[in-house]
């Protein structure tokens, strides 16, 4: 993402540069051709406003020019689709008197000016549409990161929210994690204050806190002097202020008077903030008009004096998340992982970093295959996770330090007080050793603590600081949020604040209602929703059962979880045979569900919502329902058992309940099976078996909940297979039957999930099955990570690489002879080196079987002389236009494109998908590659093809002929001038790659988007130079085309020419 320094610098400078542009042409047109006084009074307000803003951004710090520039959007945003209310022009002004009040540089008949501008603005509709589309197309307006990663609708509604107001964002999340019994409840504690000024921790007057359950999450306001006040009261200023002024009737309001009573009812902190009904407000008519000069200066003057002193410093607010610590709760911490969060990870230094970490007891419940887990193995387990989930979301170039070390029971270590910093330095650095020359050490921020958290003269304050101080560099730090969305959240939080957990959509519907400005539309409530949900603030799936719900408590889902995975006391003694399936095999039946949402007194609160708990559990791959194990009439019918079969698809020996789900959670360990495990990962029986497919995760890391997942939605693909009276399902290892003849084994090791293939009828090729196998692995993979279009997102970084072991390795060494499929895509043969002895293994042995959908992509129709030049630029935007989706960021980090550059190019091309893959090309072929070396058409195409992209259409673009003999005669009529205005209606964001295939300059556009600011203004001109090429109406309308543009007119207009 782009900085929001350079963004706020720039867009601030671009804006009123434009301005003064569009001043000075009406200016032009003015003398030439006499053009009536509204535009001479027009094209003074343009000059004007950008000298204004010049002059005062002069004075301004980044953030206070980002902030200028957000209250000229959302003014003249409101005004230009008519959504004027007294209300929100109050809370405008006093944004902007605020800003500027304390800088001695501003004059105070500069401020007065562009007061009585947004005046006009807010009175002149179209006026204020013309200076929301100068600010649409010069400013970058940095977009949520999730907002950037959505389909370009989700885009544009999320602009057009921003144009409707919007507000700077500035909120922190803290996530505390460690392991059990290092002090994070008790540290959280002594950063919160209370009501009476002591922390949370002496207001409990308690050294020993009761251990967090799952997740408890505090919110926090930031106050004048530092510290953080626990949230009990959800208004605002800007509300006291905005409530306050619709009280200024305007048979009432004198310059002087009324402006006293602003001041007044701003001044009484007990004063009752009312709502309103519309009809007591006046309209703006009224209010520009009342307001005289004295009574603007007066107003500027009273609220600046007022406003500068409040009691929350700069609107930051808080959220602390302490996560607990106990293992069995590793398996659905990460689901609250993200990138939008600072990280406290605390150790407890007075333990050896090899000391066990805790009762193994519990290691069956958490995933984790080695028993022997230290203190430091959990410190690697942290550290690991919140870099997968961060780094699937952000290039490593974008990675900025979001985790502070601080070491605990500093009471308790036996060195000198004087050595103590010492002892810390050196305890963290040989906790990070293993991680160094790794990217993983950009998340660690270098300024680590040393705490007791018993004393209470601790400087917790250095903590809170520092805090501030990493969020302000992060990229979500002051992002633009619609105005209305930002009530909404308050909105939820309200909720959370009353104690509700669990809200309906139709509870969501009408506190939306409540607030001044409401989103009141179904759609955009859903896309509210969906953000809150990527955001990490709420869950919420717009499904036929779930659509209707909404968790605004992590806590409740995880305790929900709990009441499956925990000691249940009192079972009922006829279901004894069911709770040791249950526990054994990972079965749970629907008379269990019943037994432990209905019949115990512990989880009551969640029997109105069972049906939504189990969905729920089902989408996050908690638990799986099989399809039927034992019906293989839904597999392949035209196959033959061999004899050597394994008993699979006889009838079961298992006696099976009719309906239930895996919980793979509960599944037991691979290793109590260790005698097993060589038969199971080699099937030395089977005729036919694959090699050893790998997908290696990157950094070394692997969380087993991620196995857990993809296990649950394996179970929901292929039956489970049987053999000897036992279901090959462990944690850790699992067989499935994808036909009645074929097995698919997978199982994971350290950071690898591997997979195999085997086939016990000999006339059966095993390669459709091995892609399919492999195409669902993968994906299902990268769906877990939330880094799929269906999830919402994608990802810039796949996490994982898909190897193949050897195929002259017999036997599965974990590990050993792996071969990156990608490099078979730049490489015809490759040197294998992994085995004793040295051989070569050429493209089609090493991609057979898994990739044989690769192989025929490989095998490309196009001529030599093709596939070894460059693009020309009009194939770059067919390319664009056709072949590349979603995948376009990954495509060009797969032709080595700086992904810092590519950063950019998507900041300033976020309106138009194609034409943000157009520019991304471009870069690759001018050089932005790191290894310097010709983009070609080759490149390109394997580079499709790693990424999973179509190779088909990009195939076509090169060999269509380009022949213009289709078309009808009239299409060789030439355009006038007046119907290229009428065209310009036609044309929208793709207009950019319209002008290339038109024959005009990549320079000559870059010049024209500079010299004309408006883009209806730019396009005619632009068709204006096409015109002068003398090229025919023909080429235009299949031009038009190949961009998706609308092409009505110029079809009309060629078809009536043949009459």
């Amino acid at each position: 993402m782009a900085n929001l320094n350079d963004a706020a610098n720039d867009d601030l400078e671009r804006v009123a540069r434009a301005l003064a542009r569009i001043g000075e042409e009406i200016a032009r047109r003015v003398d030439n051709d006499g053009i009536a006084e509204r535009d001479i009074n027009d094209a003074h307000f343009y000059s004007s406003l950008g000298r204004h803003l010049r002059d005062i951004g002069d004075d301004l710090d980044t953030h206070e020019r980002f902030e200028l520039l957000r209250i000229l959007n959302q003014t003249t945003g409101s005004s230009s689709v008519g959504q004027r209310t007294y209300i929100y022009f109050a809370v405008l002004l006093r944004s902007f008197t605020s800003l500027v009040a304390n800088k001695t540089r501003i004059s105070v008949e500069s401020v007065k000016s562009v007061v009585r501008m947004f005046l006009q603005l807010w009175n002149n509709q179209k006026l204020s549409q013309n200076i929301a589309d100068v600010i649409h197309e010069e400013a970058k307006q940095v977009f949520p990161r999730e907002v950037n990663n959505m389909n370009d609708e989700f885009i544009e509604l999320y602009h057009n929210c921003l144009s409707n107001g919007s507000q700077l964002v500035k909120d922190i999340r803290i996530m505390t994690v460690g392991m059990f019994g290092v002090g994070k409840t008790s540290l959280l504690d002594n950063l919160v204050s209370v009501e009476d000024g002591t922390t949370e921790q002496i207001k409990k007057n308690t050294n020993n806190p009761e251990s967090t359950v799952g997740i408890d999450v505090t919110n926090c306001e930031v106050l004048e002097d530092g510290r953080w006040m626990k949230i009990y009261d959800t208004n605002f200023a800007d509300e006291k202020l905005a409530t306050a002024l619709v009280d200024l009737k305007r048979e009432n309001m004198k310059p002087g008077d009324g402006l006293q009573e602003v001041v007044r009812q701003l001044s009484n902190e007990n004063q009752n903030c009312q709502q309103h009904e519309v009809s007591e407000v006046p309209t703006l008519e009224d209010f520009s008009s009342t307001l005289e000069n004295s009574a603007v200066e007066e107003l500027m003057h009273k609220v600046t004096e007022i406003m500068s002193n409040p009691k929350v410093s700069k609107d930051i607010r808080v959220s602390l998340w302490d996560f607990a610590g106990q293992y069995i709760y590793y398996s659905t911490h990460h689901f609250f992982l993200n990138h939008r969060s600072i990280y406290l990870l605390l150790m407890d230094v007075s333990k050896p970093l090899n000391d066990l970490a805790g009762d193994s007891s519990v290691f069956p419940v958490t995933g984790f295959t080695d028993e022997d887990f230290t203190c430091l193995e959990v410190f690697k387990f942290w550290l690991r996770s919140i870099y997968m989930y961060y780094s699937t979301r952000i290039s490593k170039s974008s990675i900025k330090p979001c985790v502070i070390l601080i070491g605990t029971h500093k009471d308790e270590l036996t060195c000198k007080e004087d050595d103590k910093e010492q002892f810390k330095e050196d305890f963290f650095n040989e906790a990070l050793g293993s991680f160094i020359k790794t990217p993983l050490l950009q998340l660690v921020h270098r300024k680590k603590f040393l705490i007791n958290n018993l004393d209470r003269n601790e400087d917790y304050q250095s903590i809170r600081n520092e805090i501030i101080t990493i969020a302000k560099q992060q990229d979500y730090w002051n992002e633009p949020r619609p105005a209305k969305w930002i009530s909404l959240e308050r909105s939820l939080e309200n909720f959370k604040a009353e104690g509700k957990e669990v809200i309906s959509f139709d509870d969501l519907k009408t506190a939306d209602m409540m607030n001044d400005m409401p989103i009141g539309n179904e759609k955009e409530l859903k896309s509210f929703l969906q953000l809150q949900h990527l955001l990490g603030n709420v869950l919420y799936f717009d499904t036929k059962i779930l659509h209707k719900c909404i968790i605004l408590s992590p806590q409740w889902m995880i305790d929900a979880f709990r009441c499956f995975i925990s000691h249940m006391p009192d079972k009922d003694p006829k279901l004894l045979h069911l709770w040791k399936d249950y526990e054994q095999r990972g079965i749970l039946t629907y008379e269990l569900i019943d037994e432990i949402i209905d019949k115990n007194q512990n989880t009551v609160i969640f029997k109105s919502y069972k049906k939504e708990i189990i969905e729920y559990m089902e989408l996050l791959d908690m638990i799986a329902q099989p399809v039927d194990v034992y019906n293989y009439d839904q597999l392949d019918e035209n196959t033959t058992p061999d004899t050597n079969m394994p008993e699979t698809s006889q009838a079961s020996n298992l006696q099976m309940p009719q309906h239930f789900y895996f919980v793979p959670i509960m599944l037991q360990s691979q290793h109590l099976h260790k005698e097993k495990l060589p038969k199971w990962q080699n099937s030395p029986q089977a005729p036919s078996k694959s090699p050893v497919l790998a997908l290696v995760f990157k950094d070394g890391f692997l969380p087993p909940s991620v196995f857990h997942r993809l296990l649950a939605i394996c179970i929901r693909k292929w039956p489970v297979r049987e053999t000897g009276g036992q279901l090959i399902l462990f944690n850790g290892l699992a067989a499935f039957c994808m036909t009645k003849t074929s097995i698919l084994t997978i199982w994971y090791q350290d950071n690898i999930v591997y997979g195999r293939v085997c086939c016990y009828e000999k006339s059966r090729d095993i390669k459709q099955l091995c892609v399919e196998a492999r195409l669902f692995l993968s994906n299902s993979l990268r769906s877990i990570l939330n880094i799929l279009p269906n999830k919402g997102v994608f990802s810039e970084v796949i996490p994982f690489d898909e190897c193949i072991q050897c195929s002259h390795i017999s036997k599965f060494e974990a590990g050993k002879g792996l071969i990156k499929m990608r490099d078979f895509l730049y490489n015809d043969v490759i040197l294998c080196d992994h085995c004793e002895e040295e051989h070569s293994l050429d493209r089609c042995d090493g991609l057979a079987p898994w990739c044989n959908d690769l192989l025929l992509q490989c095998d490309v129709q196009l001529s030599p002389d093709v596939l070894n030049r460059s693009p020309t630029p009009d194939e770059f935007v067919k390319i664009a236009m056709k072949c590349i989706g979603e995948e376009y960021f990954r495509l060009c980090l797969e032709l080595d494109v700086n992904d810092k550059r590519l950063e950019q190019l998507r900041e300033e091309n976020k309106h138009h998908t194609p034409t943000r893959i157009y520019h991304m090309l471009i870069e690759a072929e001018k050089g932005g590659r790191k290894d310097g070396k010709e983009l070609t058409v080759k490149m390109i195409r394997n580079a499709l093809i790693a990424v999973g992209g179509d190779v088909t259409k990009f195939d076509d673009v090169f060999m269509e002929t380009g022949s213009s003999s289709e078309e009808p005669t009239s299409f060789m009529a030439y355009l006038c001038e007046s119907d290229l205005v009428k065209l310009t209606e036609s044309i929208g964001d793709e207009y950019w790659l319209l002008g290339i295939l038109l024959g005009i300059t990549e320079v000559r556009m870059q010049q024209l988007r500079v010299k004309h600011v408006q883009m209806p203004v730019r396009i005619n001109a632009m068709l204006m130079e096409w015109k002068q090429l003398k090229k025919s109406a023909g080429v235009l309308y299949k031009a038009m085309k190949i961009v998706n543009s609308d092409c009505t007119y110029i079809h009309d207009f060629c078809y009536s020419a043949m009459k």
